[in-house]
């Protein structure tokens, strides 16, 4: 919401833009202060071009309407420049993600983010205050919460909104919402927004006035006397001059734009990992020959590991799952291991095995196993793909050869 400050800041950039073009001498700026009670006005006079100031009184419950005034030196004529209205109250508004992902980037343009992935369900939290329920007007009375996403590579798309009018703390758990063409597929950015409401929906952009100089009858501004008339707005409330002086300052500063977003927070989604194993056999029990064997790991988690172990069957029959108990089969032998070192990328790996078959240390059945940790899900090994073989006993003769004559 808008305060005192940011209003005359905002009032002083249209009276800079004004009388600009004139001899600042001629001509007097000020502005009236008129609260909604009806308690008398207070002035801030003899205002500079551009600038800003606090005001003269505080904002009531009721409100006050600020007015920019310009009259020349002589007091033959007054121009009322612009005018806002200022409510004394002033929404606020929190967003943040809870994820199993412990994880949290933050973002210049778009604010903090958290990872989680699609088949794992995030919950958002919102808490606003400062809102007066029992208000007619909607920018004291209620904001907007907004959900968004967009596909990796796709366009944003709103998905839903909903109006919160009441001073609460809430939150709901979701699942991902961004389409993908298999399950568990998902992969993009969801954002959510508190936005809000404009003081006067039909003024939200600061150049929506009539500077008193030219003409907008129609649309038409036609107070730059031999300026092109390609591009002027067609809304007869703009004034072209007003439009495009304001347009070049927010192009040099930024923070000279009207902004309703009271917060703003984002979740990344990926992709479930998978993995294929395949071998150039076809059989499935060996003696000395073993086959070659390769791995293909595609969608790794940002900041995952994901190795390759070779284990005895007795050791896989009882795995629990658990990344610290799991690590402790005395028949494990990890045969390669890749990390994702990306915060926000999943990766595709190929994950060589040459020289495989020197951990097998006995015969019997045997599995290769493609195993995931992720940030995702802490202390947890995800098996994405598995091959068994059995290994035949070796068989030692001793033998004592006689020479016969």
């Amino acid at each position: 919401m808008k305060t005192s400050n940011q209003l005359i800041r905002q009032l002083a950039i249209c009276a800079g833009f004004t009388v600009s073009s004139i001899s600042a001498a001629d001509y007097i700026n000020f502005i009236v202060e008129r609260p909604v009670n009806g308690n008398a006005p207070s002035y801030m006079e003899d205002i500079p071009q551009q600038g800003e100031a606090s005001s003269v009184m505080p904002v009531l419950v009721e409100g006050t309407v600020y007015e920019l005034w310009s009259i020349r030196s002589d007091g033959s004529q007054s121009w009322l420049l612009d005018e806002k209205f200022v409510g004394a109250y002033s929404a606020q508004a929190t967003l943040s993600i809870v994820s199993p992902d412990p994880f949290e980037g933050d973002d210049a343009g778009s604010g903090t983010w958290k990872r989680t992935r699609a088949d794992i369900a995030y919950t958002i939290t919102w808490e606003t205050s400062g809102l007066l329920p029992e208000s007619e007007l909607a920018s004291a009375s209620e904001v907007e919460l907004v959900h968004e996403f967009q596909p990796n590579n796709g366009e944003l798309t709103e998905f839903g909104s909903t109006m919160i009018g009441d001073n609460e703390e809430d939150s709901m758990t979701l699942a991902t919402v961004i389409p993908a063409e298999e399950d568990g597929k998902s992969y993009g950015i969801e954002t959510f927004s508190i936005y809000a409401q404009p003081e006067n929906p039909e003024d939200i952009l600061i150049y929506k006035t009539n500077n008193g100089h030219g003409n907008n009858v129609d649309g038409v501004d036609s107070s730059n006397d031999g300026a092109s008339k390609e591009g002027e707005d067609t809304d007869s409330s703009v004034d072209d001059e007003i439009k495009l002086r304001i347009s070049e300052i927010i192009a040099g500063d930024p923070t000279r734009t009207v902004d309703l977003t009271l917060d703003r927070v984002q979740v990344y989604v990926f992709p479930v990992p998978e993995a294929t194993i395949t071998t150039d056999s076809t059989e499935n029990v060996f003696g000395a020959d073993f086959p070659n064997v390769s791995v293909t790991a595609e969608d790794l988690y940002p900041g995952s590991t994901t190795f390759v172990r070779l284990i005895t069957d007795a050791d896989r029959s009882s795995l629990t799952g658990f990344s610290d108990q799991d690590v402790t089969r005395p028949s494990i032998s990890v045969l390669n291991s890749y990390i994702n070192p990306s915060d926000d990328t999943p990766i595709t790996r190929d994950i060589d095995l040459t020289g495989w078959e020197e951990n097998i240390t006995d015969s019997g059945k045997w599995w290769v196993q493609v195993v995931h940790q992720s940030p995702v899900l802490p202390n947890q090994d995800e098996i994405l793909a598995e091959y068994t073989f059995d290994v035949l006993p070796k068989i030692r003769v001793n033998a004592e050869i006689n020479t016969l004559e």
